[in-house]
């Protein structure tokens, strides 16, 4: 008789742990409104502050040329981070990348600094994709 009431238990017991099929949500009245107006505030955001990877600067005549044919050439070596050439006078400075942490840009750099031994990450604004 003990037998069959541990068995009986046991049962119970696996019973009760079984995985739940379906999960149901009881949100807030007006929740999803507040939900739906963060989206579409979210959407008009252009740029927000991150990180990117400055390579070179160029001034004094033909920069802007420069920096363009050295955009040209990174793009070529590493197509997997967007160049931006960025004009503080008198410098155009050439910045790669849209990193929302550092982190990213560490491993950026990681890479990128084998071709370009000068690069260095700085705190900029970048452009904000949604992921």
């Amino acid at each position: 008789m003990k037998k069959v009431a541990f068995f009986v238990m046991i049962f119970f017991a696996l019973m009760g742990l079984q995985a739940q099929s379906s999960v149901t949500y009881d949100l807030e009245p007006g929740l999803e409104q507040i939900m739906d107006w963060n989206k579409k505030v979210w959407q008009k955001v252009e740029k927000i502050e991150g990180y990117r990877i400055q390579i070179t600067t160029f001034s004094g005549t033909n920069s802007l040329a420069r920096a363009e044919k050295a955009k040209m050439e990174f793009e070529n070596s590493f197509s997997e981070y967007p160049a931006h050439i960025s004009y503080l006078e008198p410098y155009f400075r050439l910045r790669i990348g849209d990193f929302r942490s550092k982190l990213e840009a560490y491993e950026a750099l990681q890479k990128i600094s084998l071709q370009y031994e000068g690069a260095f990450i700085i705190r900029d604004e970048i452009n904000f994709k949604e992921e």
